[in-house]
């Protein structure tokens, strides 16, 4: 893997002590902020500018891929704009492709059974499990052409869609169908 991430950006996590919360300061991204679907528009914590200063490799810029390495390990989000100049927690790590990956792909190829799989399978559990970024970088990736990146991306999200399409409906039909236990249930016992 670690042949594909920017050379300028190494697979890295961050602050390990971030002190306090401090009320002006710089945003704090931690596990519990990661999502690929709706990410906070801001972190809830805020650190100070003293500790963010001797984390400068790990601010953000938008737009990375960021993995959970200790207690979730594998949860994934990307980095929205809006927490260009946030800072990264001990806890998650910040991945950045070279130009030649589509993103998207990235995403999907560590989110993966195969990936997430081999990530439990590696992670060394202290008060919490926790995962060496060494074995990130260490981990086979299969790549195929950008094009074809592109094209399972798209495929991949198309299915990804159309699941979570499927599975709204059948909340739906189970809401309906309890709807109906209920209401031949009180029809029931009306008639006694």
């Amino acid at each position: 893997f670690d042949g594909l991430i920017d050379p300028e950006y190494q697979i890295s996590y961050g602050v390990l002590v971030p002190g306090p919360d401090v009320e002006n300061g710089i945003p704090f991204v931690r596990i519990e902020d990661l999502s690929l679907k709706n990410p906070p528009e801001q972190p809830n914590k805020k650190i100070s500018v003293e500790i963010d200063r001797q984390y400068a490799r790990t601010r953000l810029f938008g737009g990375e891929i960021l993995m959970g390495v200790v207690g979730s390990v594998g949860k994934l989000g990307i980095a929205p704009e809006s927490w260009r100049g946030a800072n990264i927690a001990r806890a998650v790590c910040r991945i950045v492709p070279t130009k030649f990956l589509h993103r998207e792909y990235v995403v999907q190829i560590l989110q993966s059974n195969f990936m997430q799989n081999s990530f439990i399978g590696d992670t060394r559990t202290l008060a919490q499990p926790t995962l060496n970024i060494g074995f990130i970088r260490n981990t086979l990736t299969p790549v195929p052409p950008r094009a074809e990146q592109h094209r399972i991306a798209t495929k991949v999200g198309e299915l990804m869609a159309l699941c979570d399409q499927l599975k709204s409906r059948l909340n739906d039909a189970q809401t309906t169908r309890l709807h109906l236990a209920d209401a031949m249930a009180e029809k029931a016992i009306a008639r006694v």
